[in-house]
């Protein structure tokens, strides 16, 4: 992802980019109630604001140090637009043309992302449990935010160019936010990865069709306001919609 950041920038010099496609949302247990969880779940949709890398980190003794490198997180001005259109809901579901697997309807939600080098679908798994567990904040996790924000950060050459950017997520499956001390018989470690794979299969499609759906809405907003050009700047666009 980052390689193609850099090559648009170089050939395009887009002004904004939207990220989109599907995540895991983080659902924790209900306080008081180890056994039932709540967040987003296969369906919804998650807007980013802030990108935890979990992956970087450094492990002592006495455990996990996590570690940064300095990222573009998502722009403040477009996590306003994707709210304003999460508050006409009728204008993107109507465009959704993938029947949904079950029922109810997206529910939309901004929020922390933690974005890792790998699919997250083992909640046994230590190292997941460590993730889900540190970035108690976070709503969803991915795999290509982090390459966007760190590329969109290194390639700013002039006053001129301040390139910004959105991630939009379908929820596809949901990952369970379990302790790091919870203990699990194997077989049933094995029978919730098996589970959660089989519910990524099955919401995939839809929670790609959802996220375009949303994104083409947010695009067709952000183009809707029209803008003056910059004397200072002549390749800064100006554009007005009839």
């Amino acid at each position: 992802m980052a390689q193609d950041i850099r090559r648009w920038v170089s050939e395009l010099r887009p002004e904004i980019f939207i990220v989109s496609g599907i995540a895991g949302g983080i659902q924790r247990a209900r306080e008081g109630d180890a056994a039932s969880f709540k967040g987003l779940g296969p369906g919804d949709i998650a807007i980013a604001n802030y990108i935890h890398y979990g992956a970087y980190a450094k492990y002592v003794p006495s455990g996990r140090l996590q570690r940064y490198f300095p990222i573009d997180h998502p722009a403040a001005d477009l996590v306003e637009h994707c709210q304003a259109v999460d508050r006409e809901p009728d204008e993107w579901m109507a465009r959704i043309g993938v029947d949904r697997p079950g029922a109810g309807h997206p529910q939309v939600e901004v929020g922390e992302f933690v974005a890792l080098e790998g699919v997250a679908s083992d909640p046994s798994h230590q190292a997941q449990r460590e993730y889900v567990h540190h970035f108690d904040n976070a709503i969803a996790i991915d795999m290509e935010s982090m390459g966007v924000g760190r590329a969109l950060h290194d390639l700013r050459d002039t006053v001129h160019y301040n390139p910004r950017w959105a991630c939009v997520r379908g929820i596809s499956d949901a990952v369970r936010a379990l302790a790091p001390e919870t203990q699990e018989e194997p077989a049933a470690a094995e029978a919730a990865e098996h589970s959660n794979n089989a519910e990524r299969q099955q919401w995939k499609p839809y929670a790609a069709e959802v996220a375009a759906a949303f994104t083409r809405q947010l695009v067709a907003r952000i183009l809707s306001e029209p803008r003056q050009g910059r004397s200072a700047d002549p390749d800064f666009p100006s554009w007005e919609l009839s």
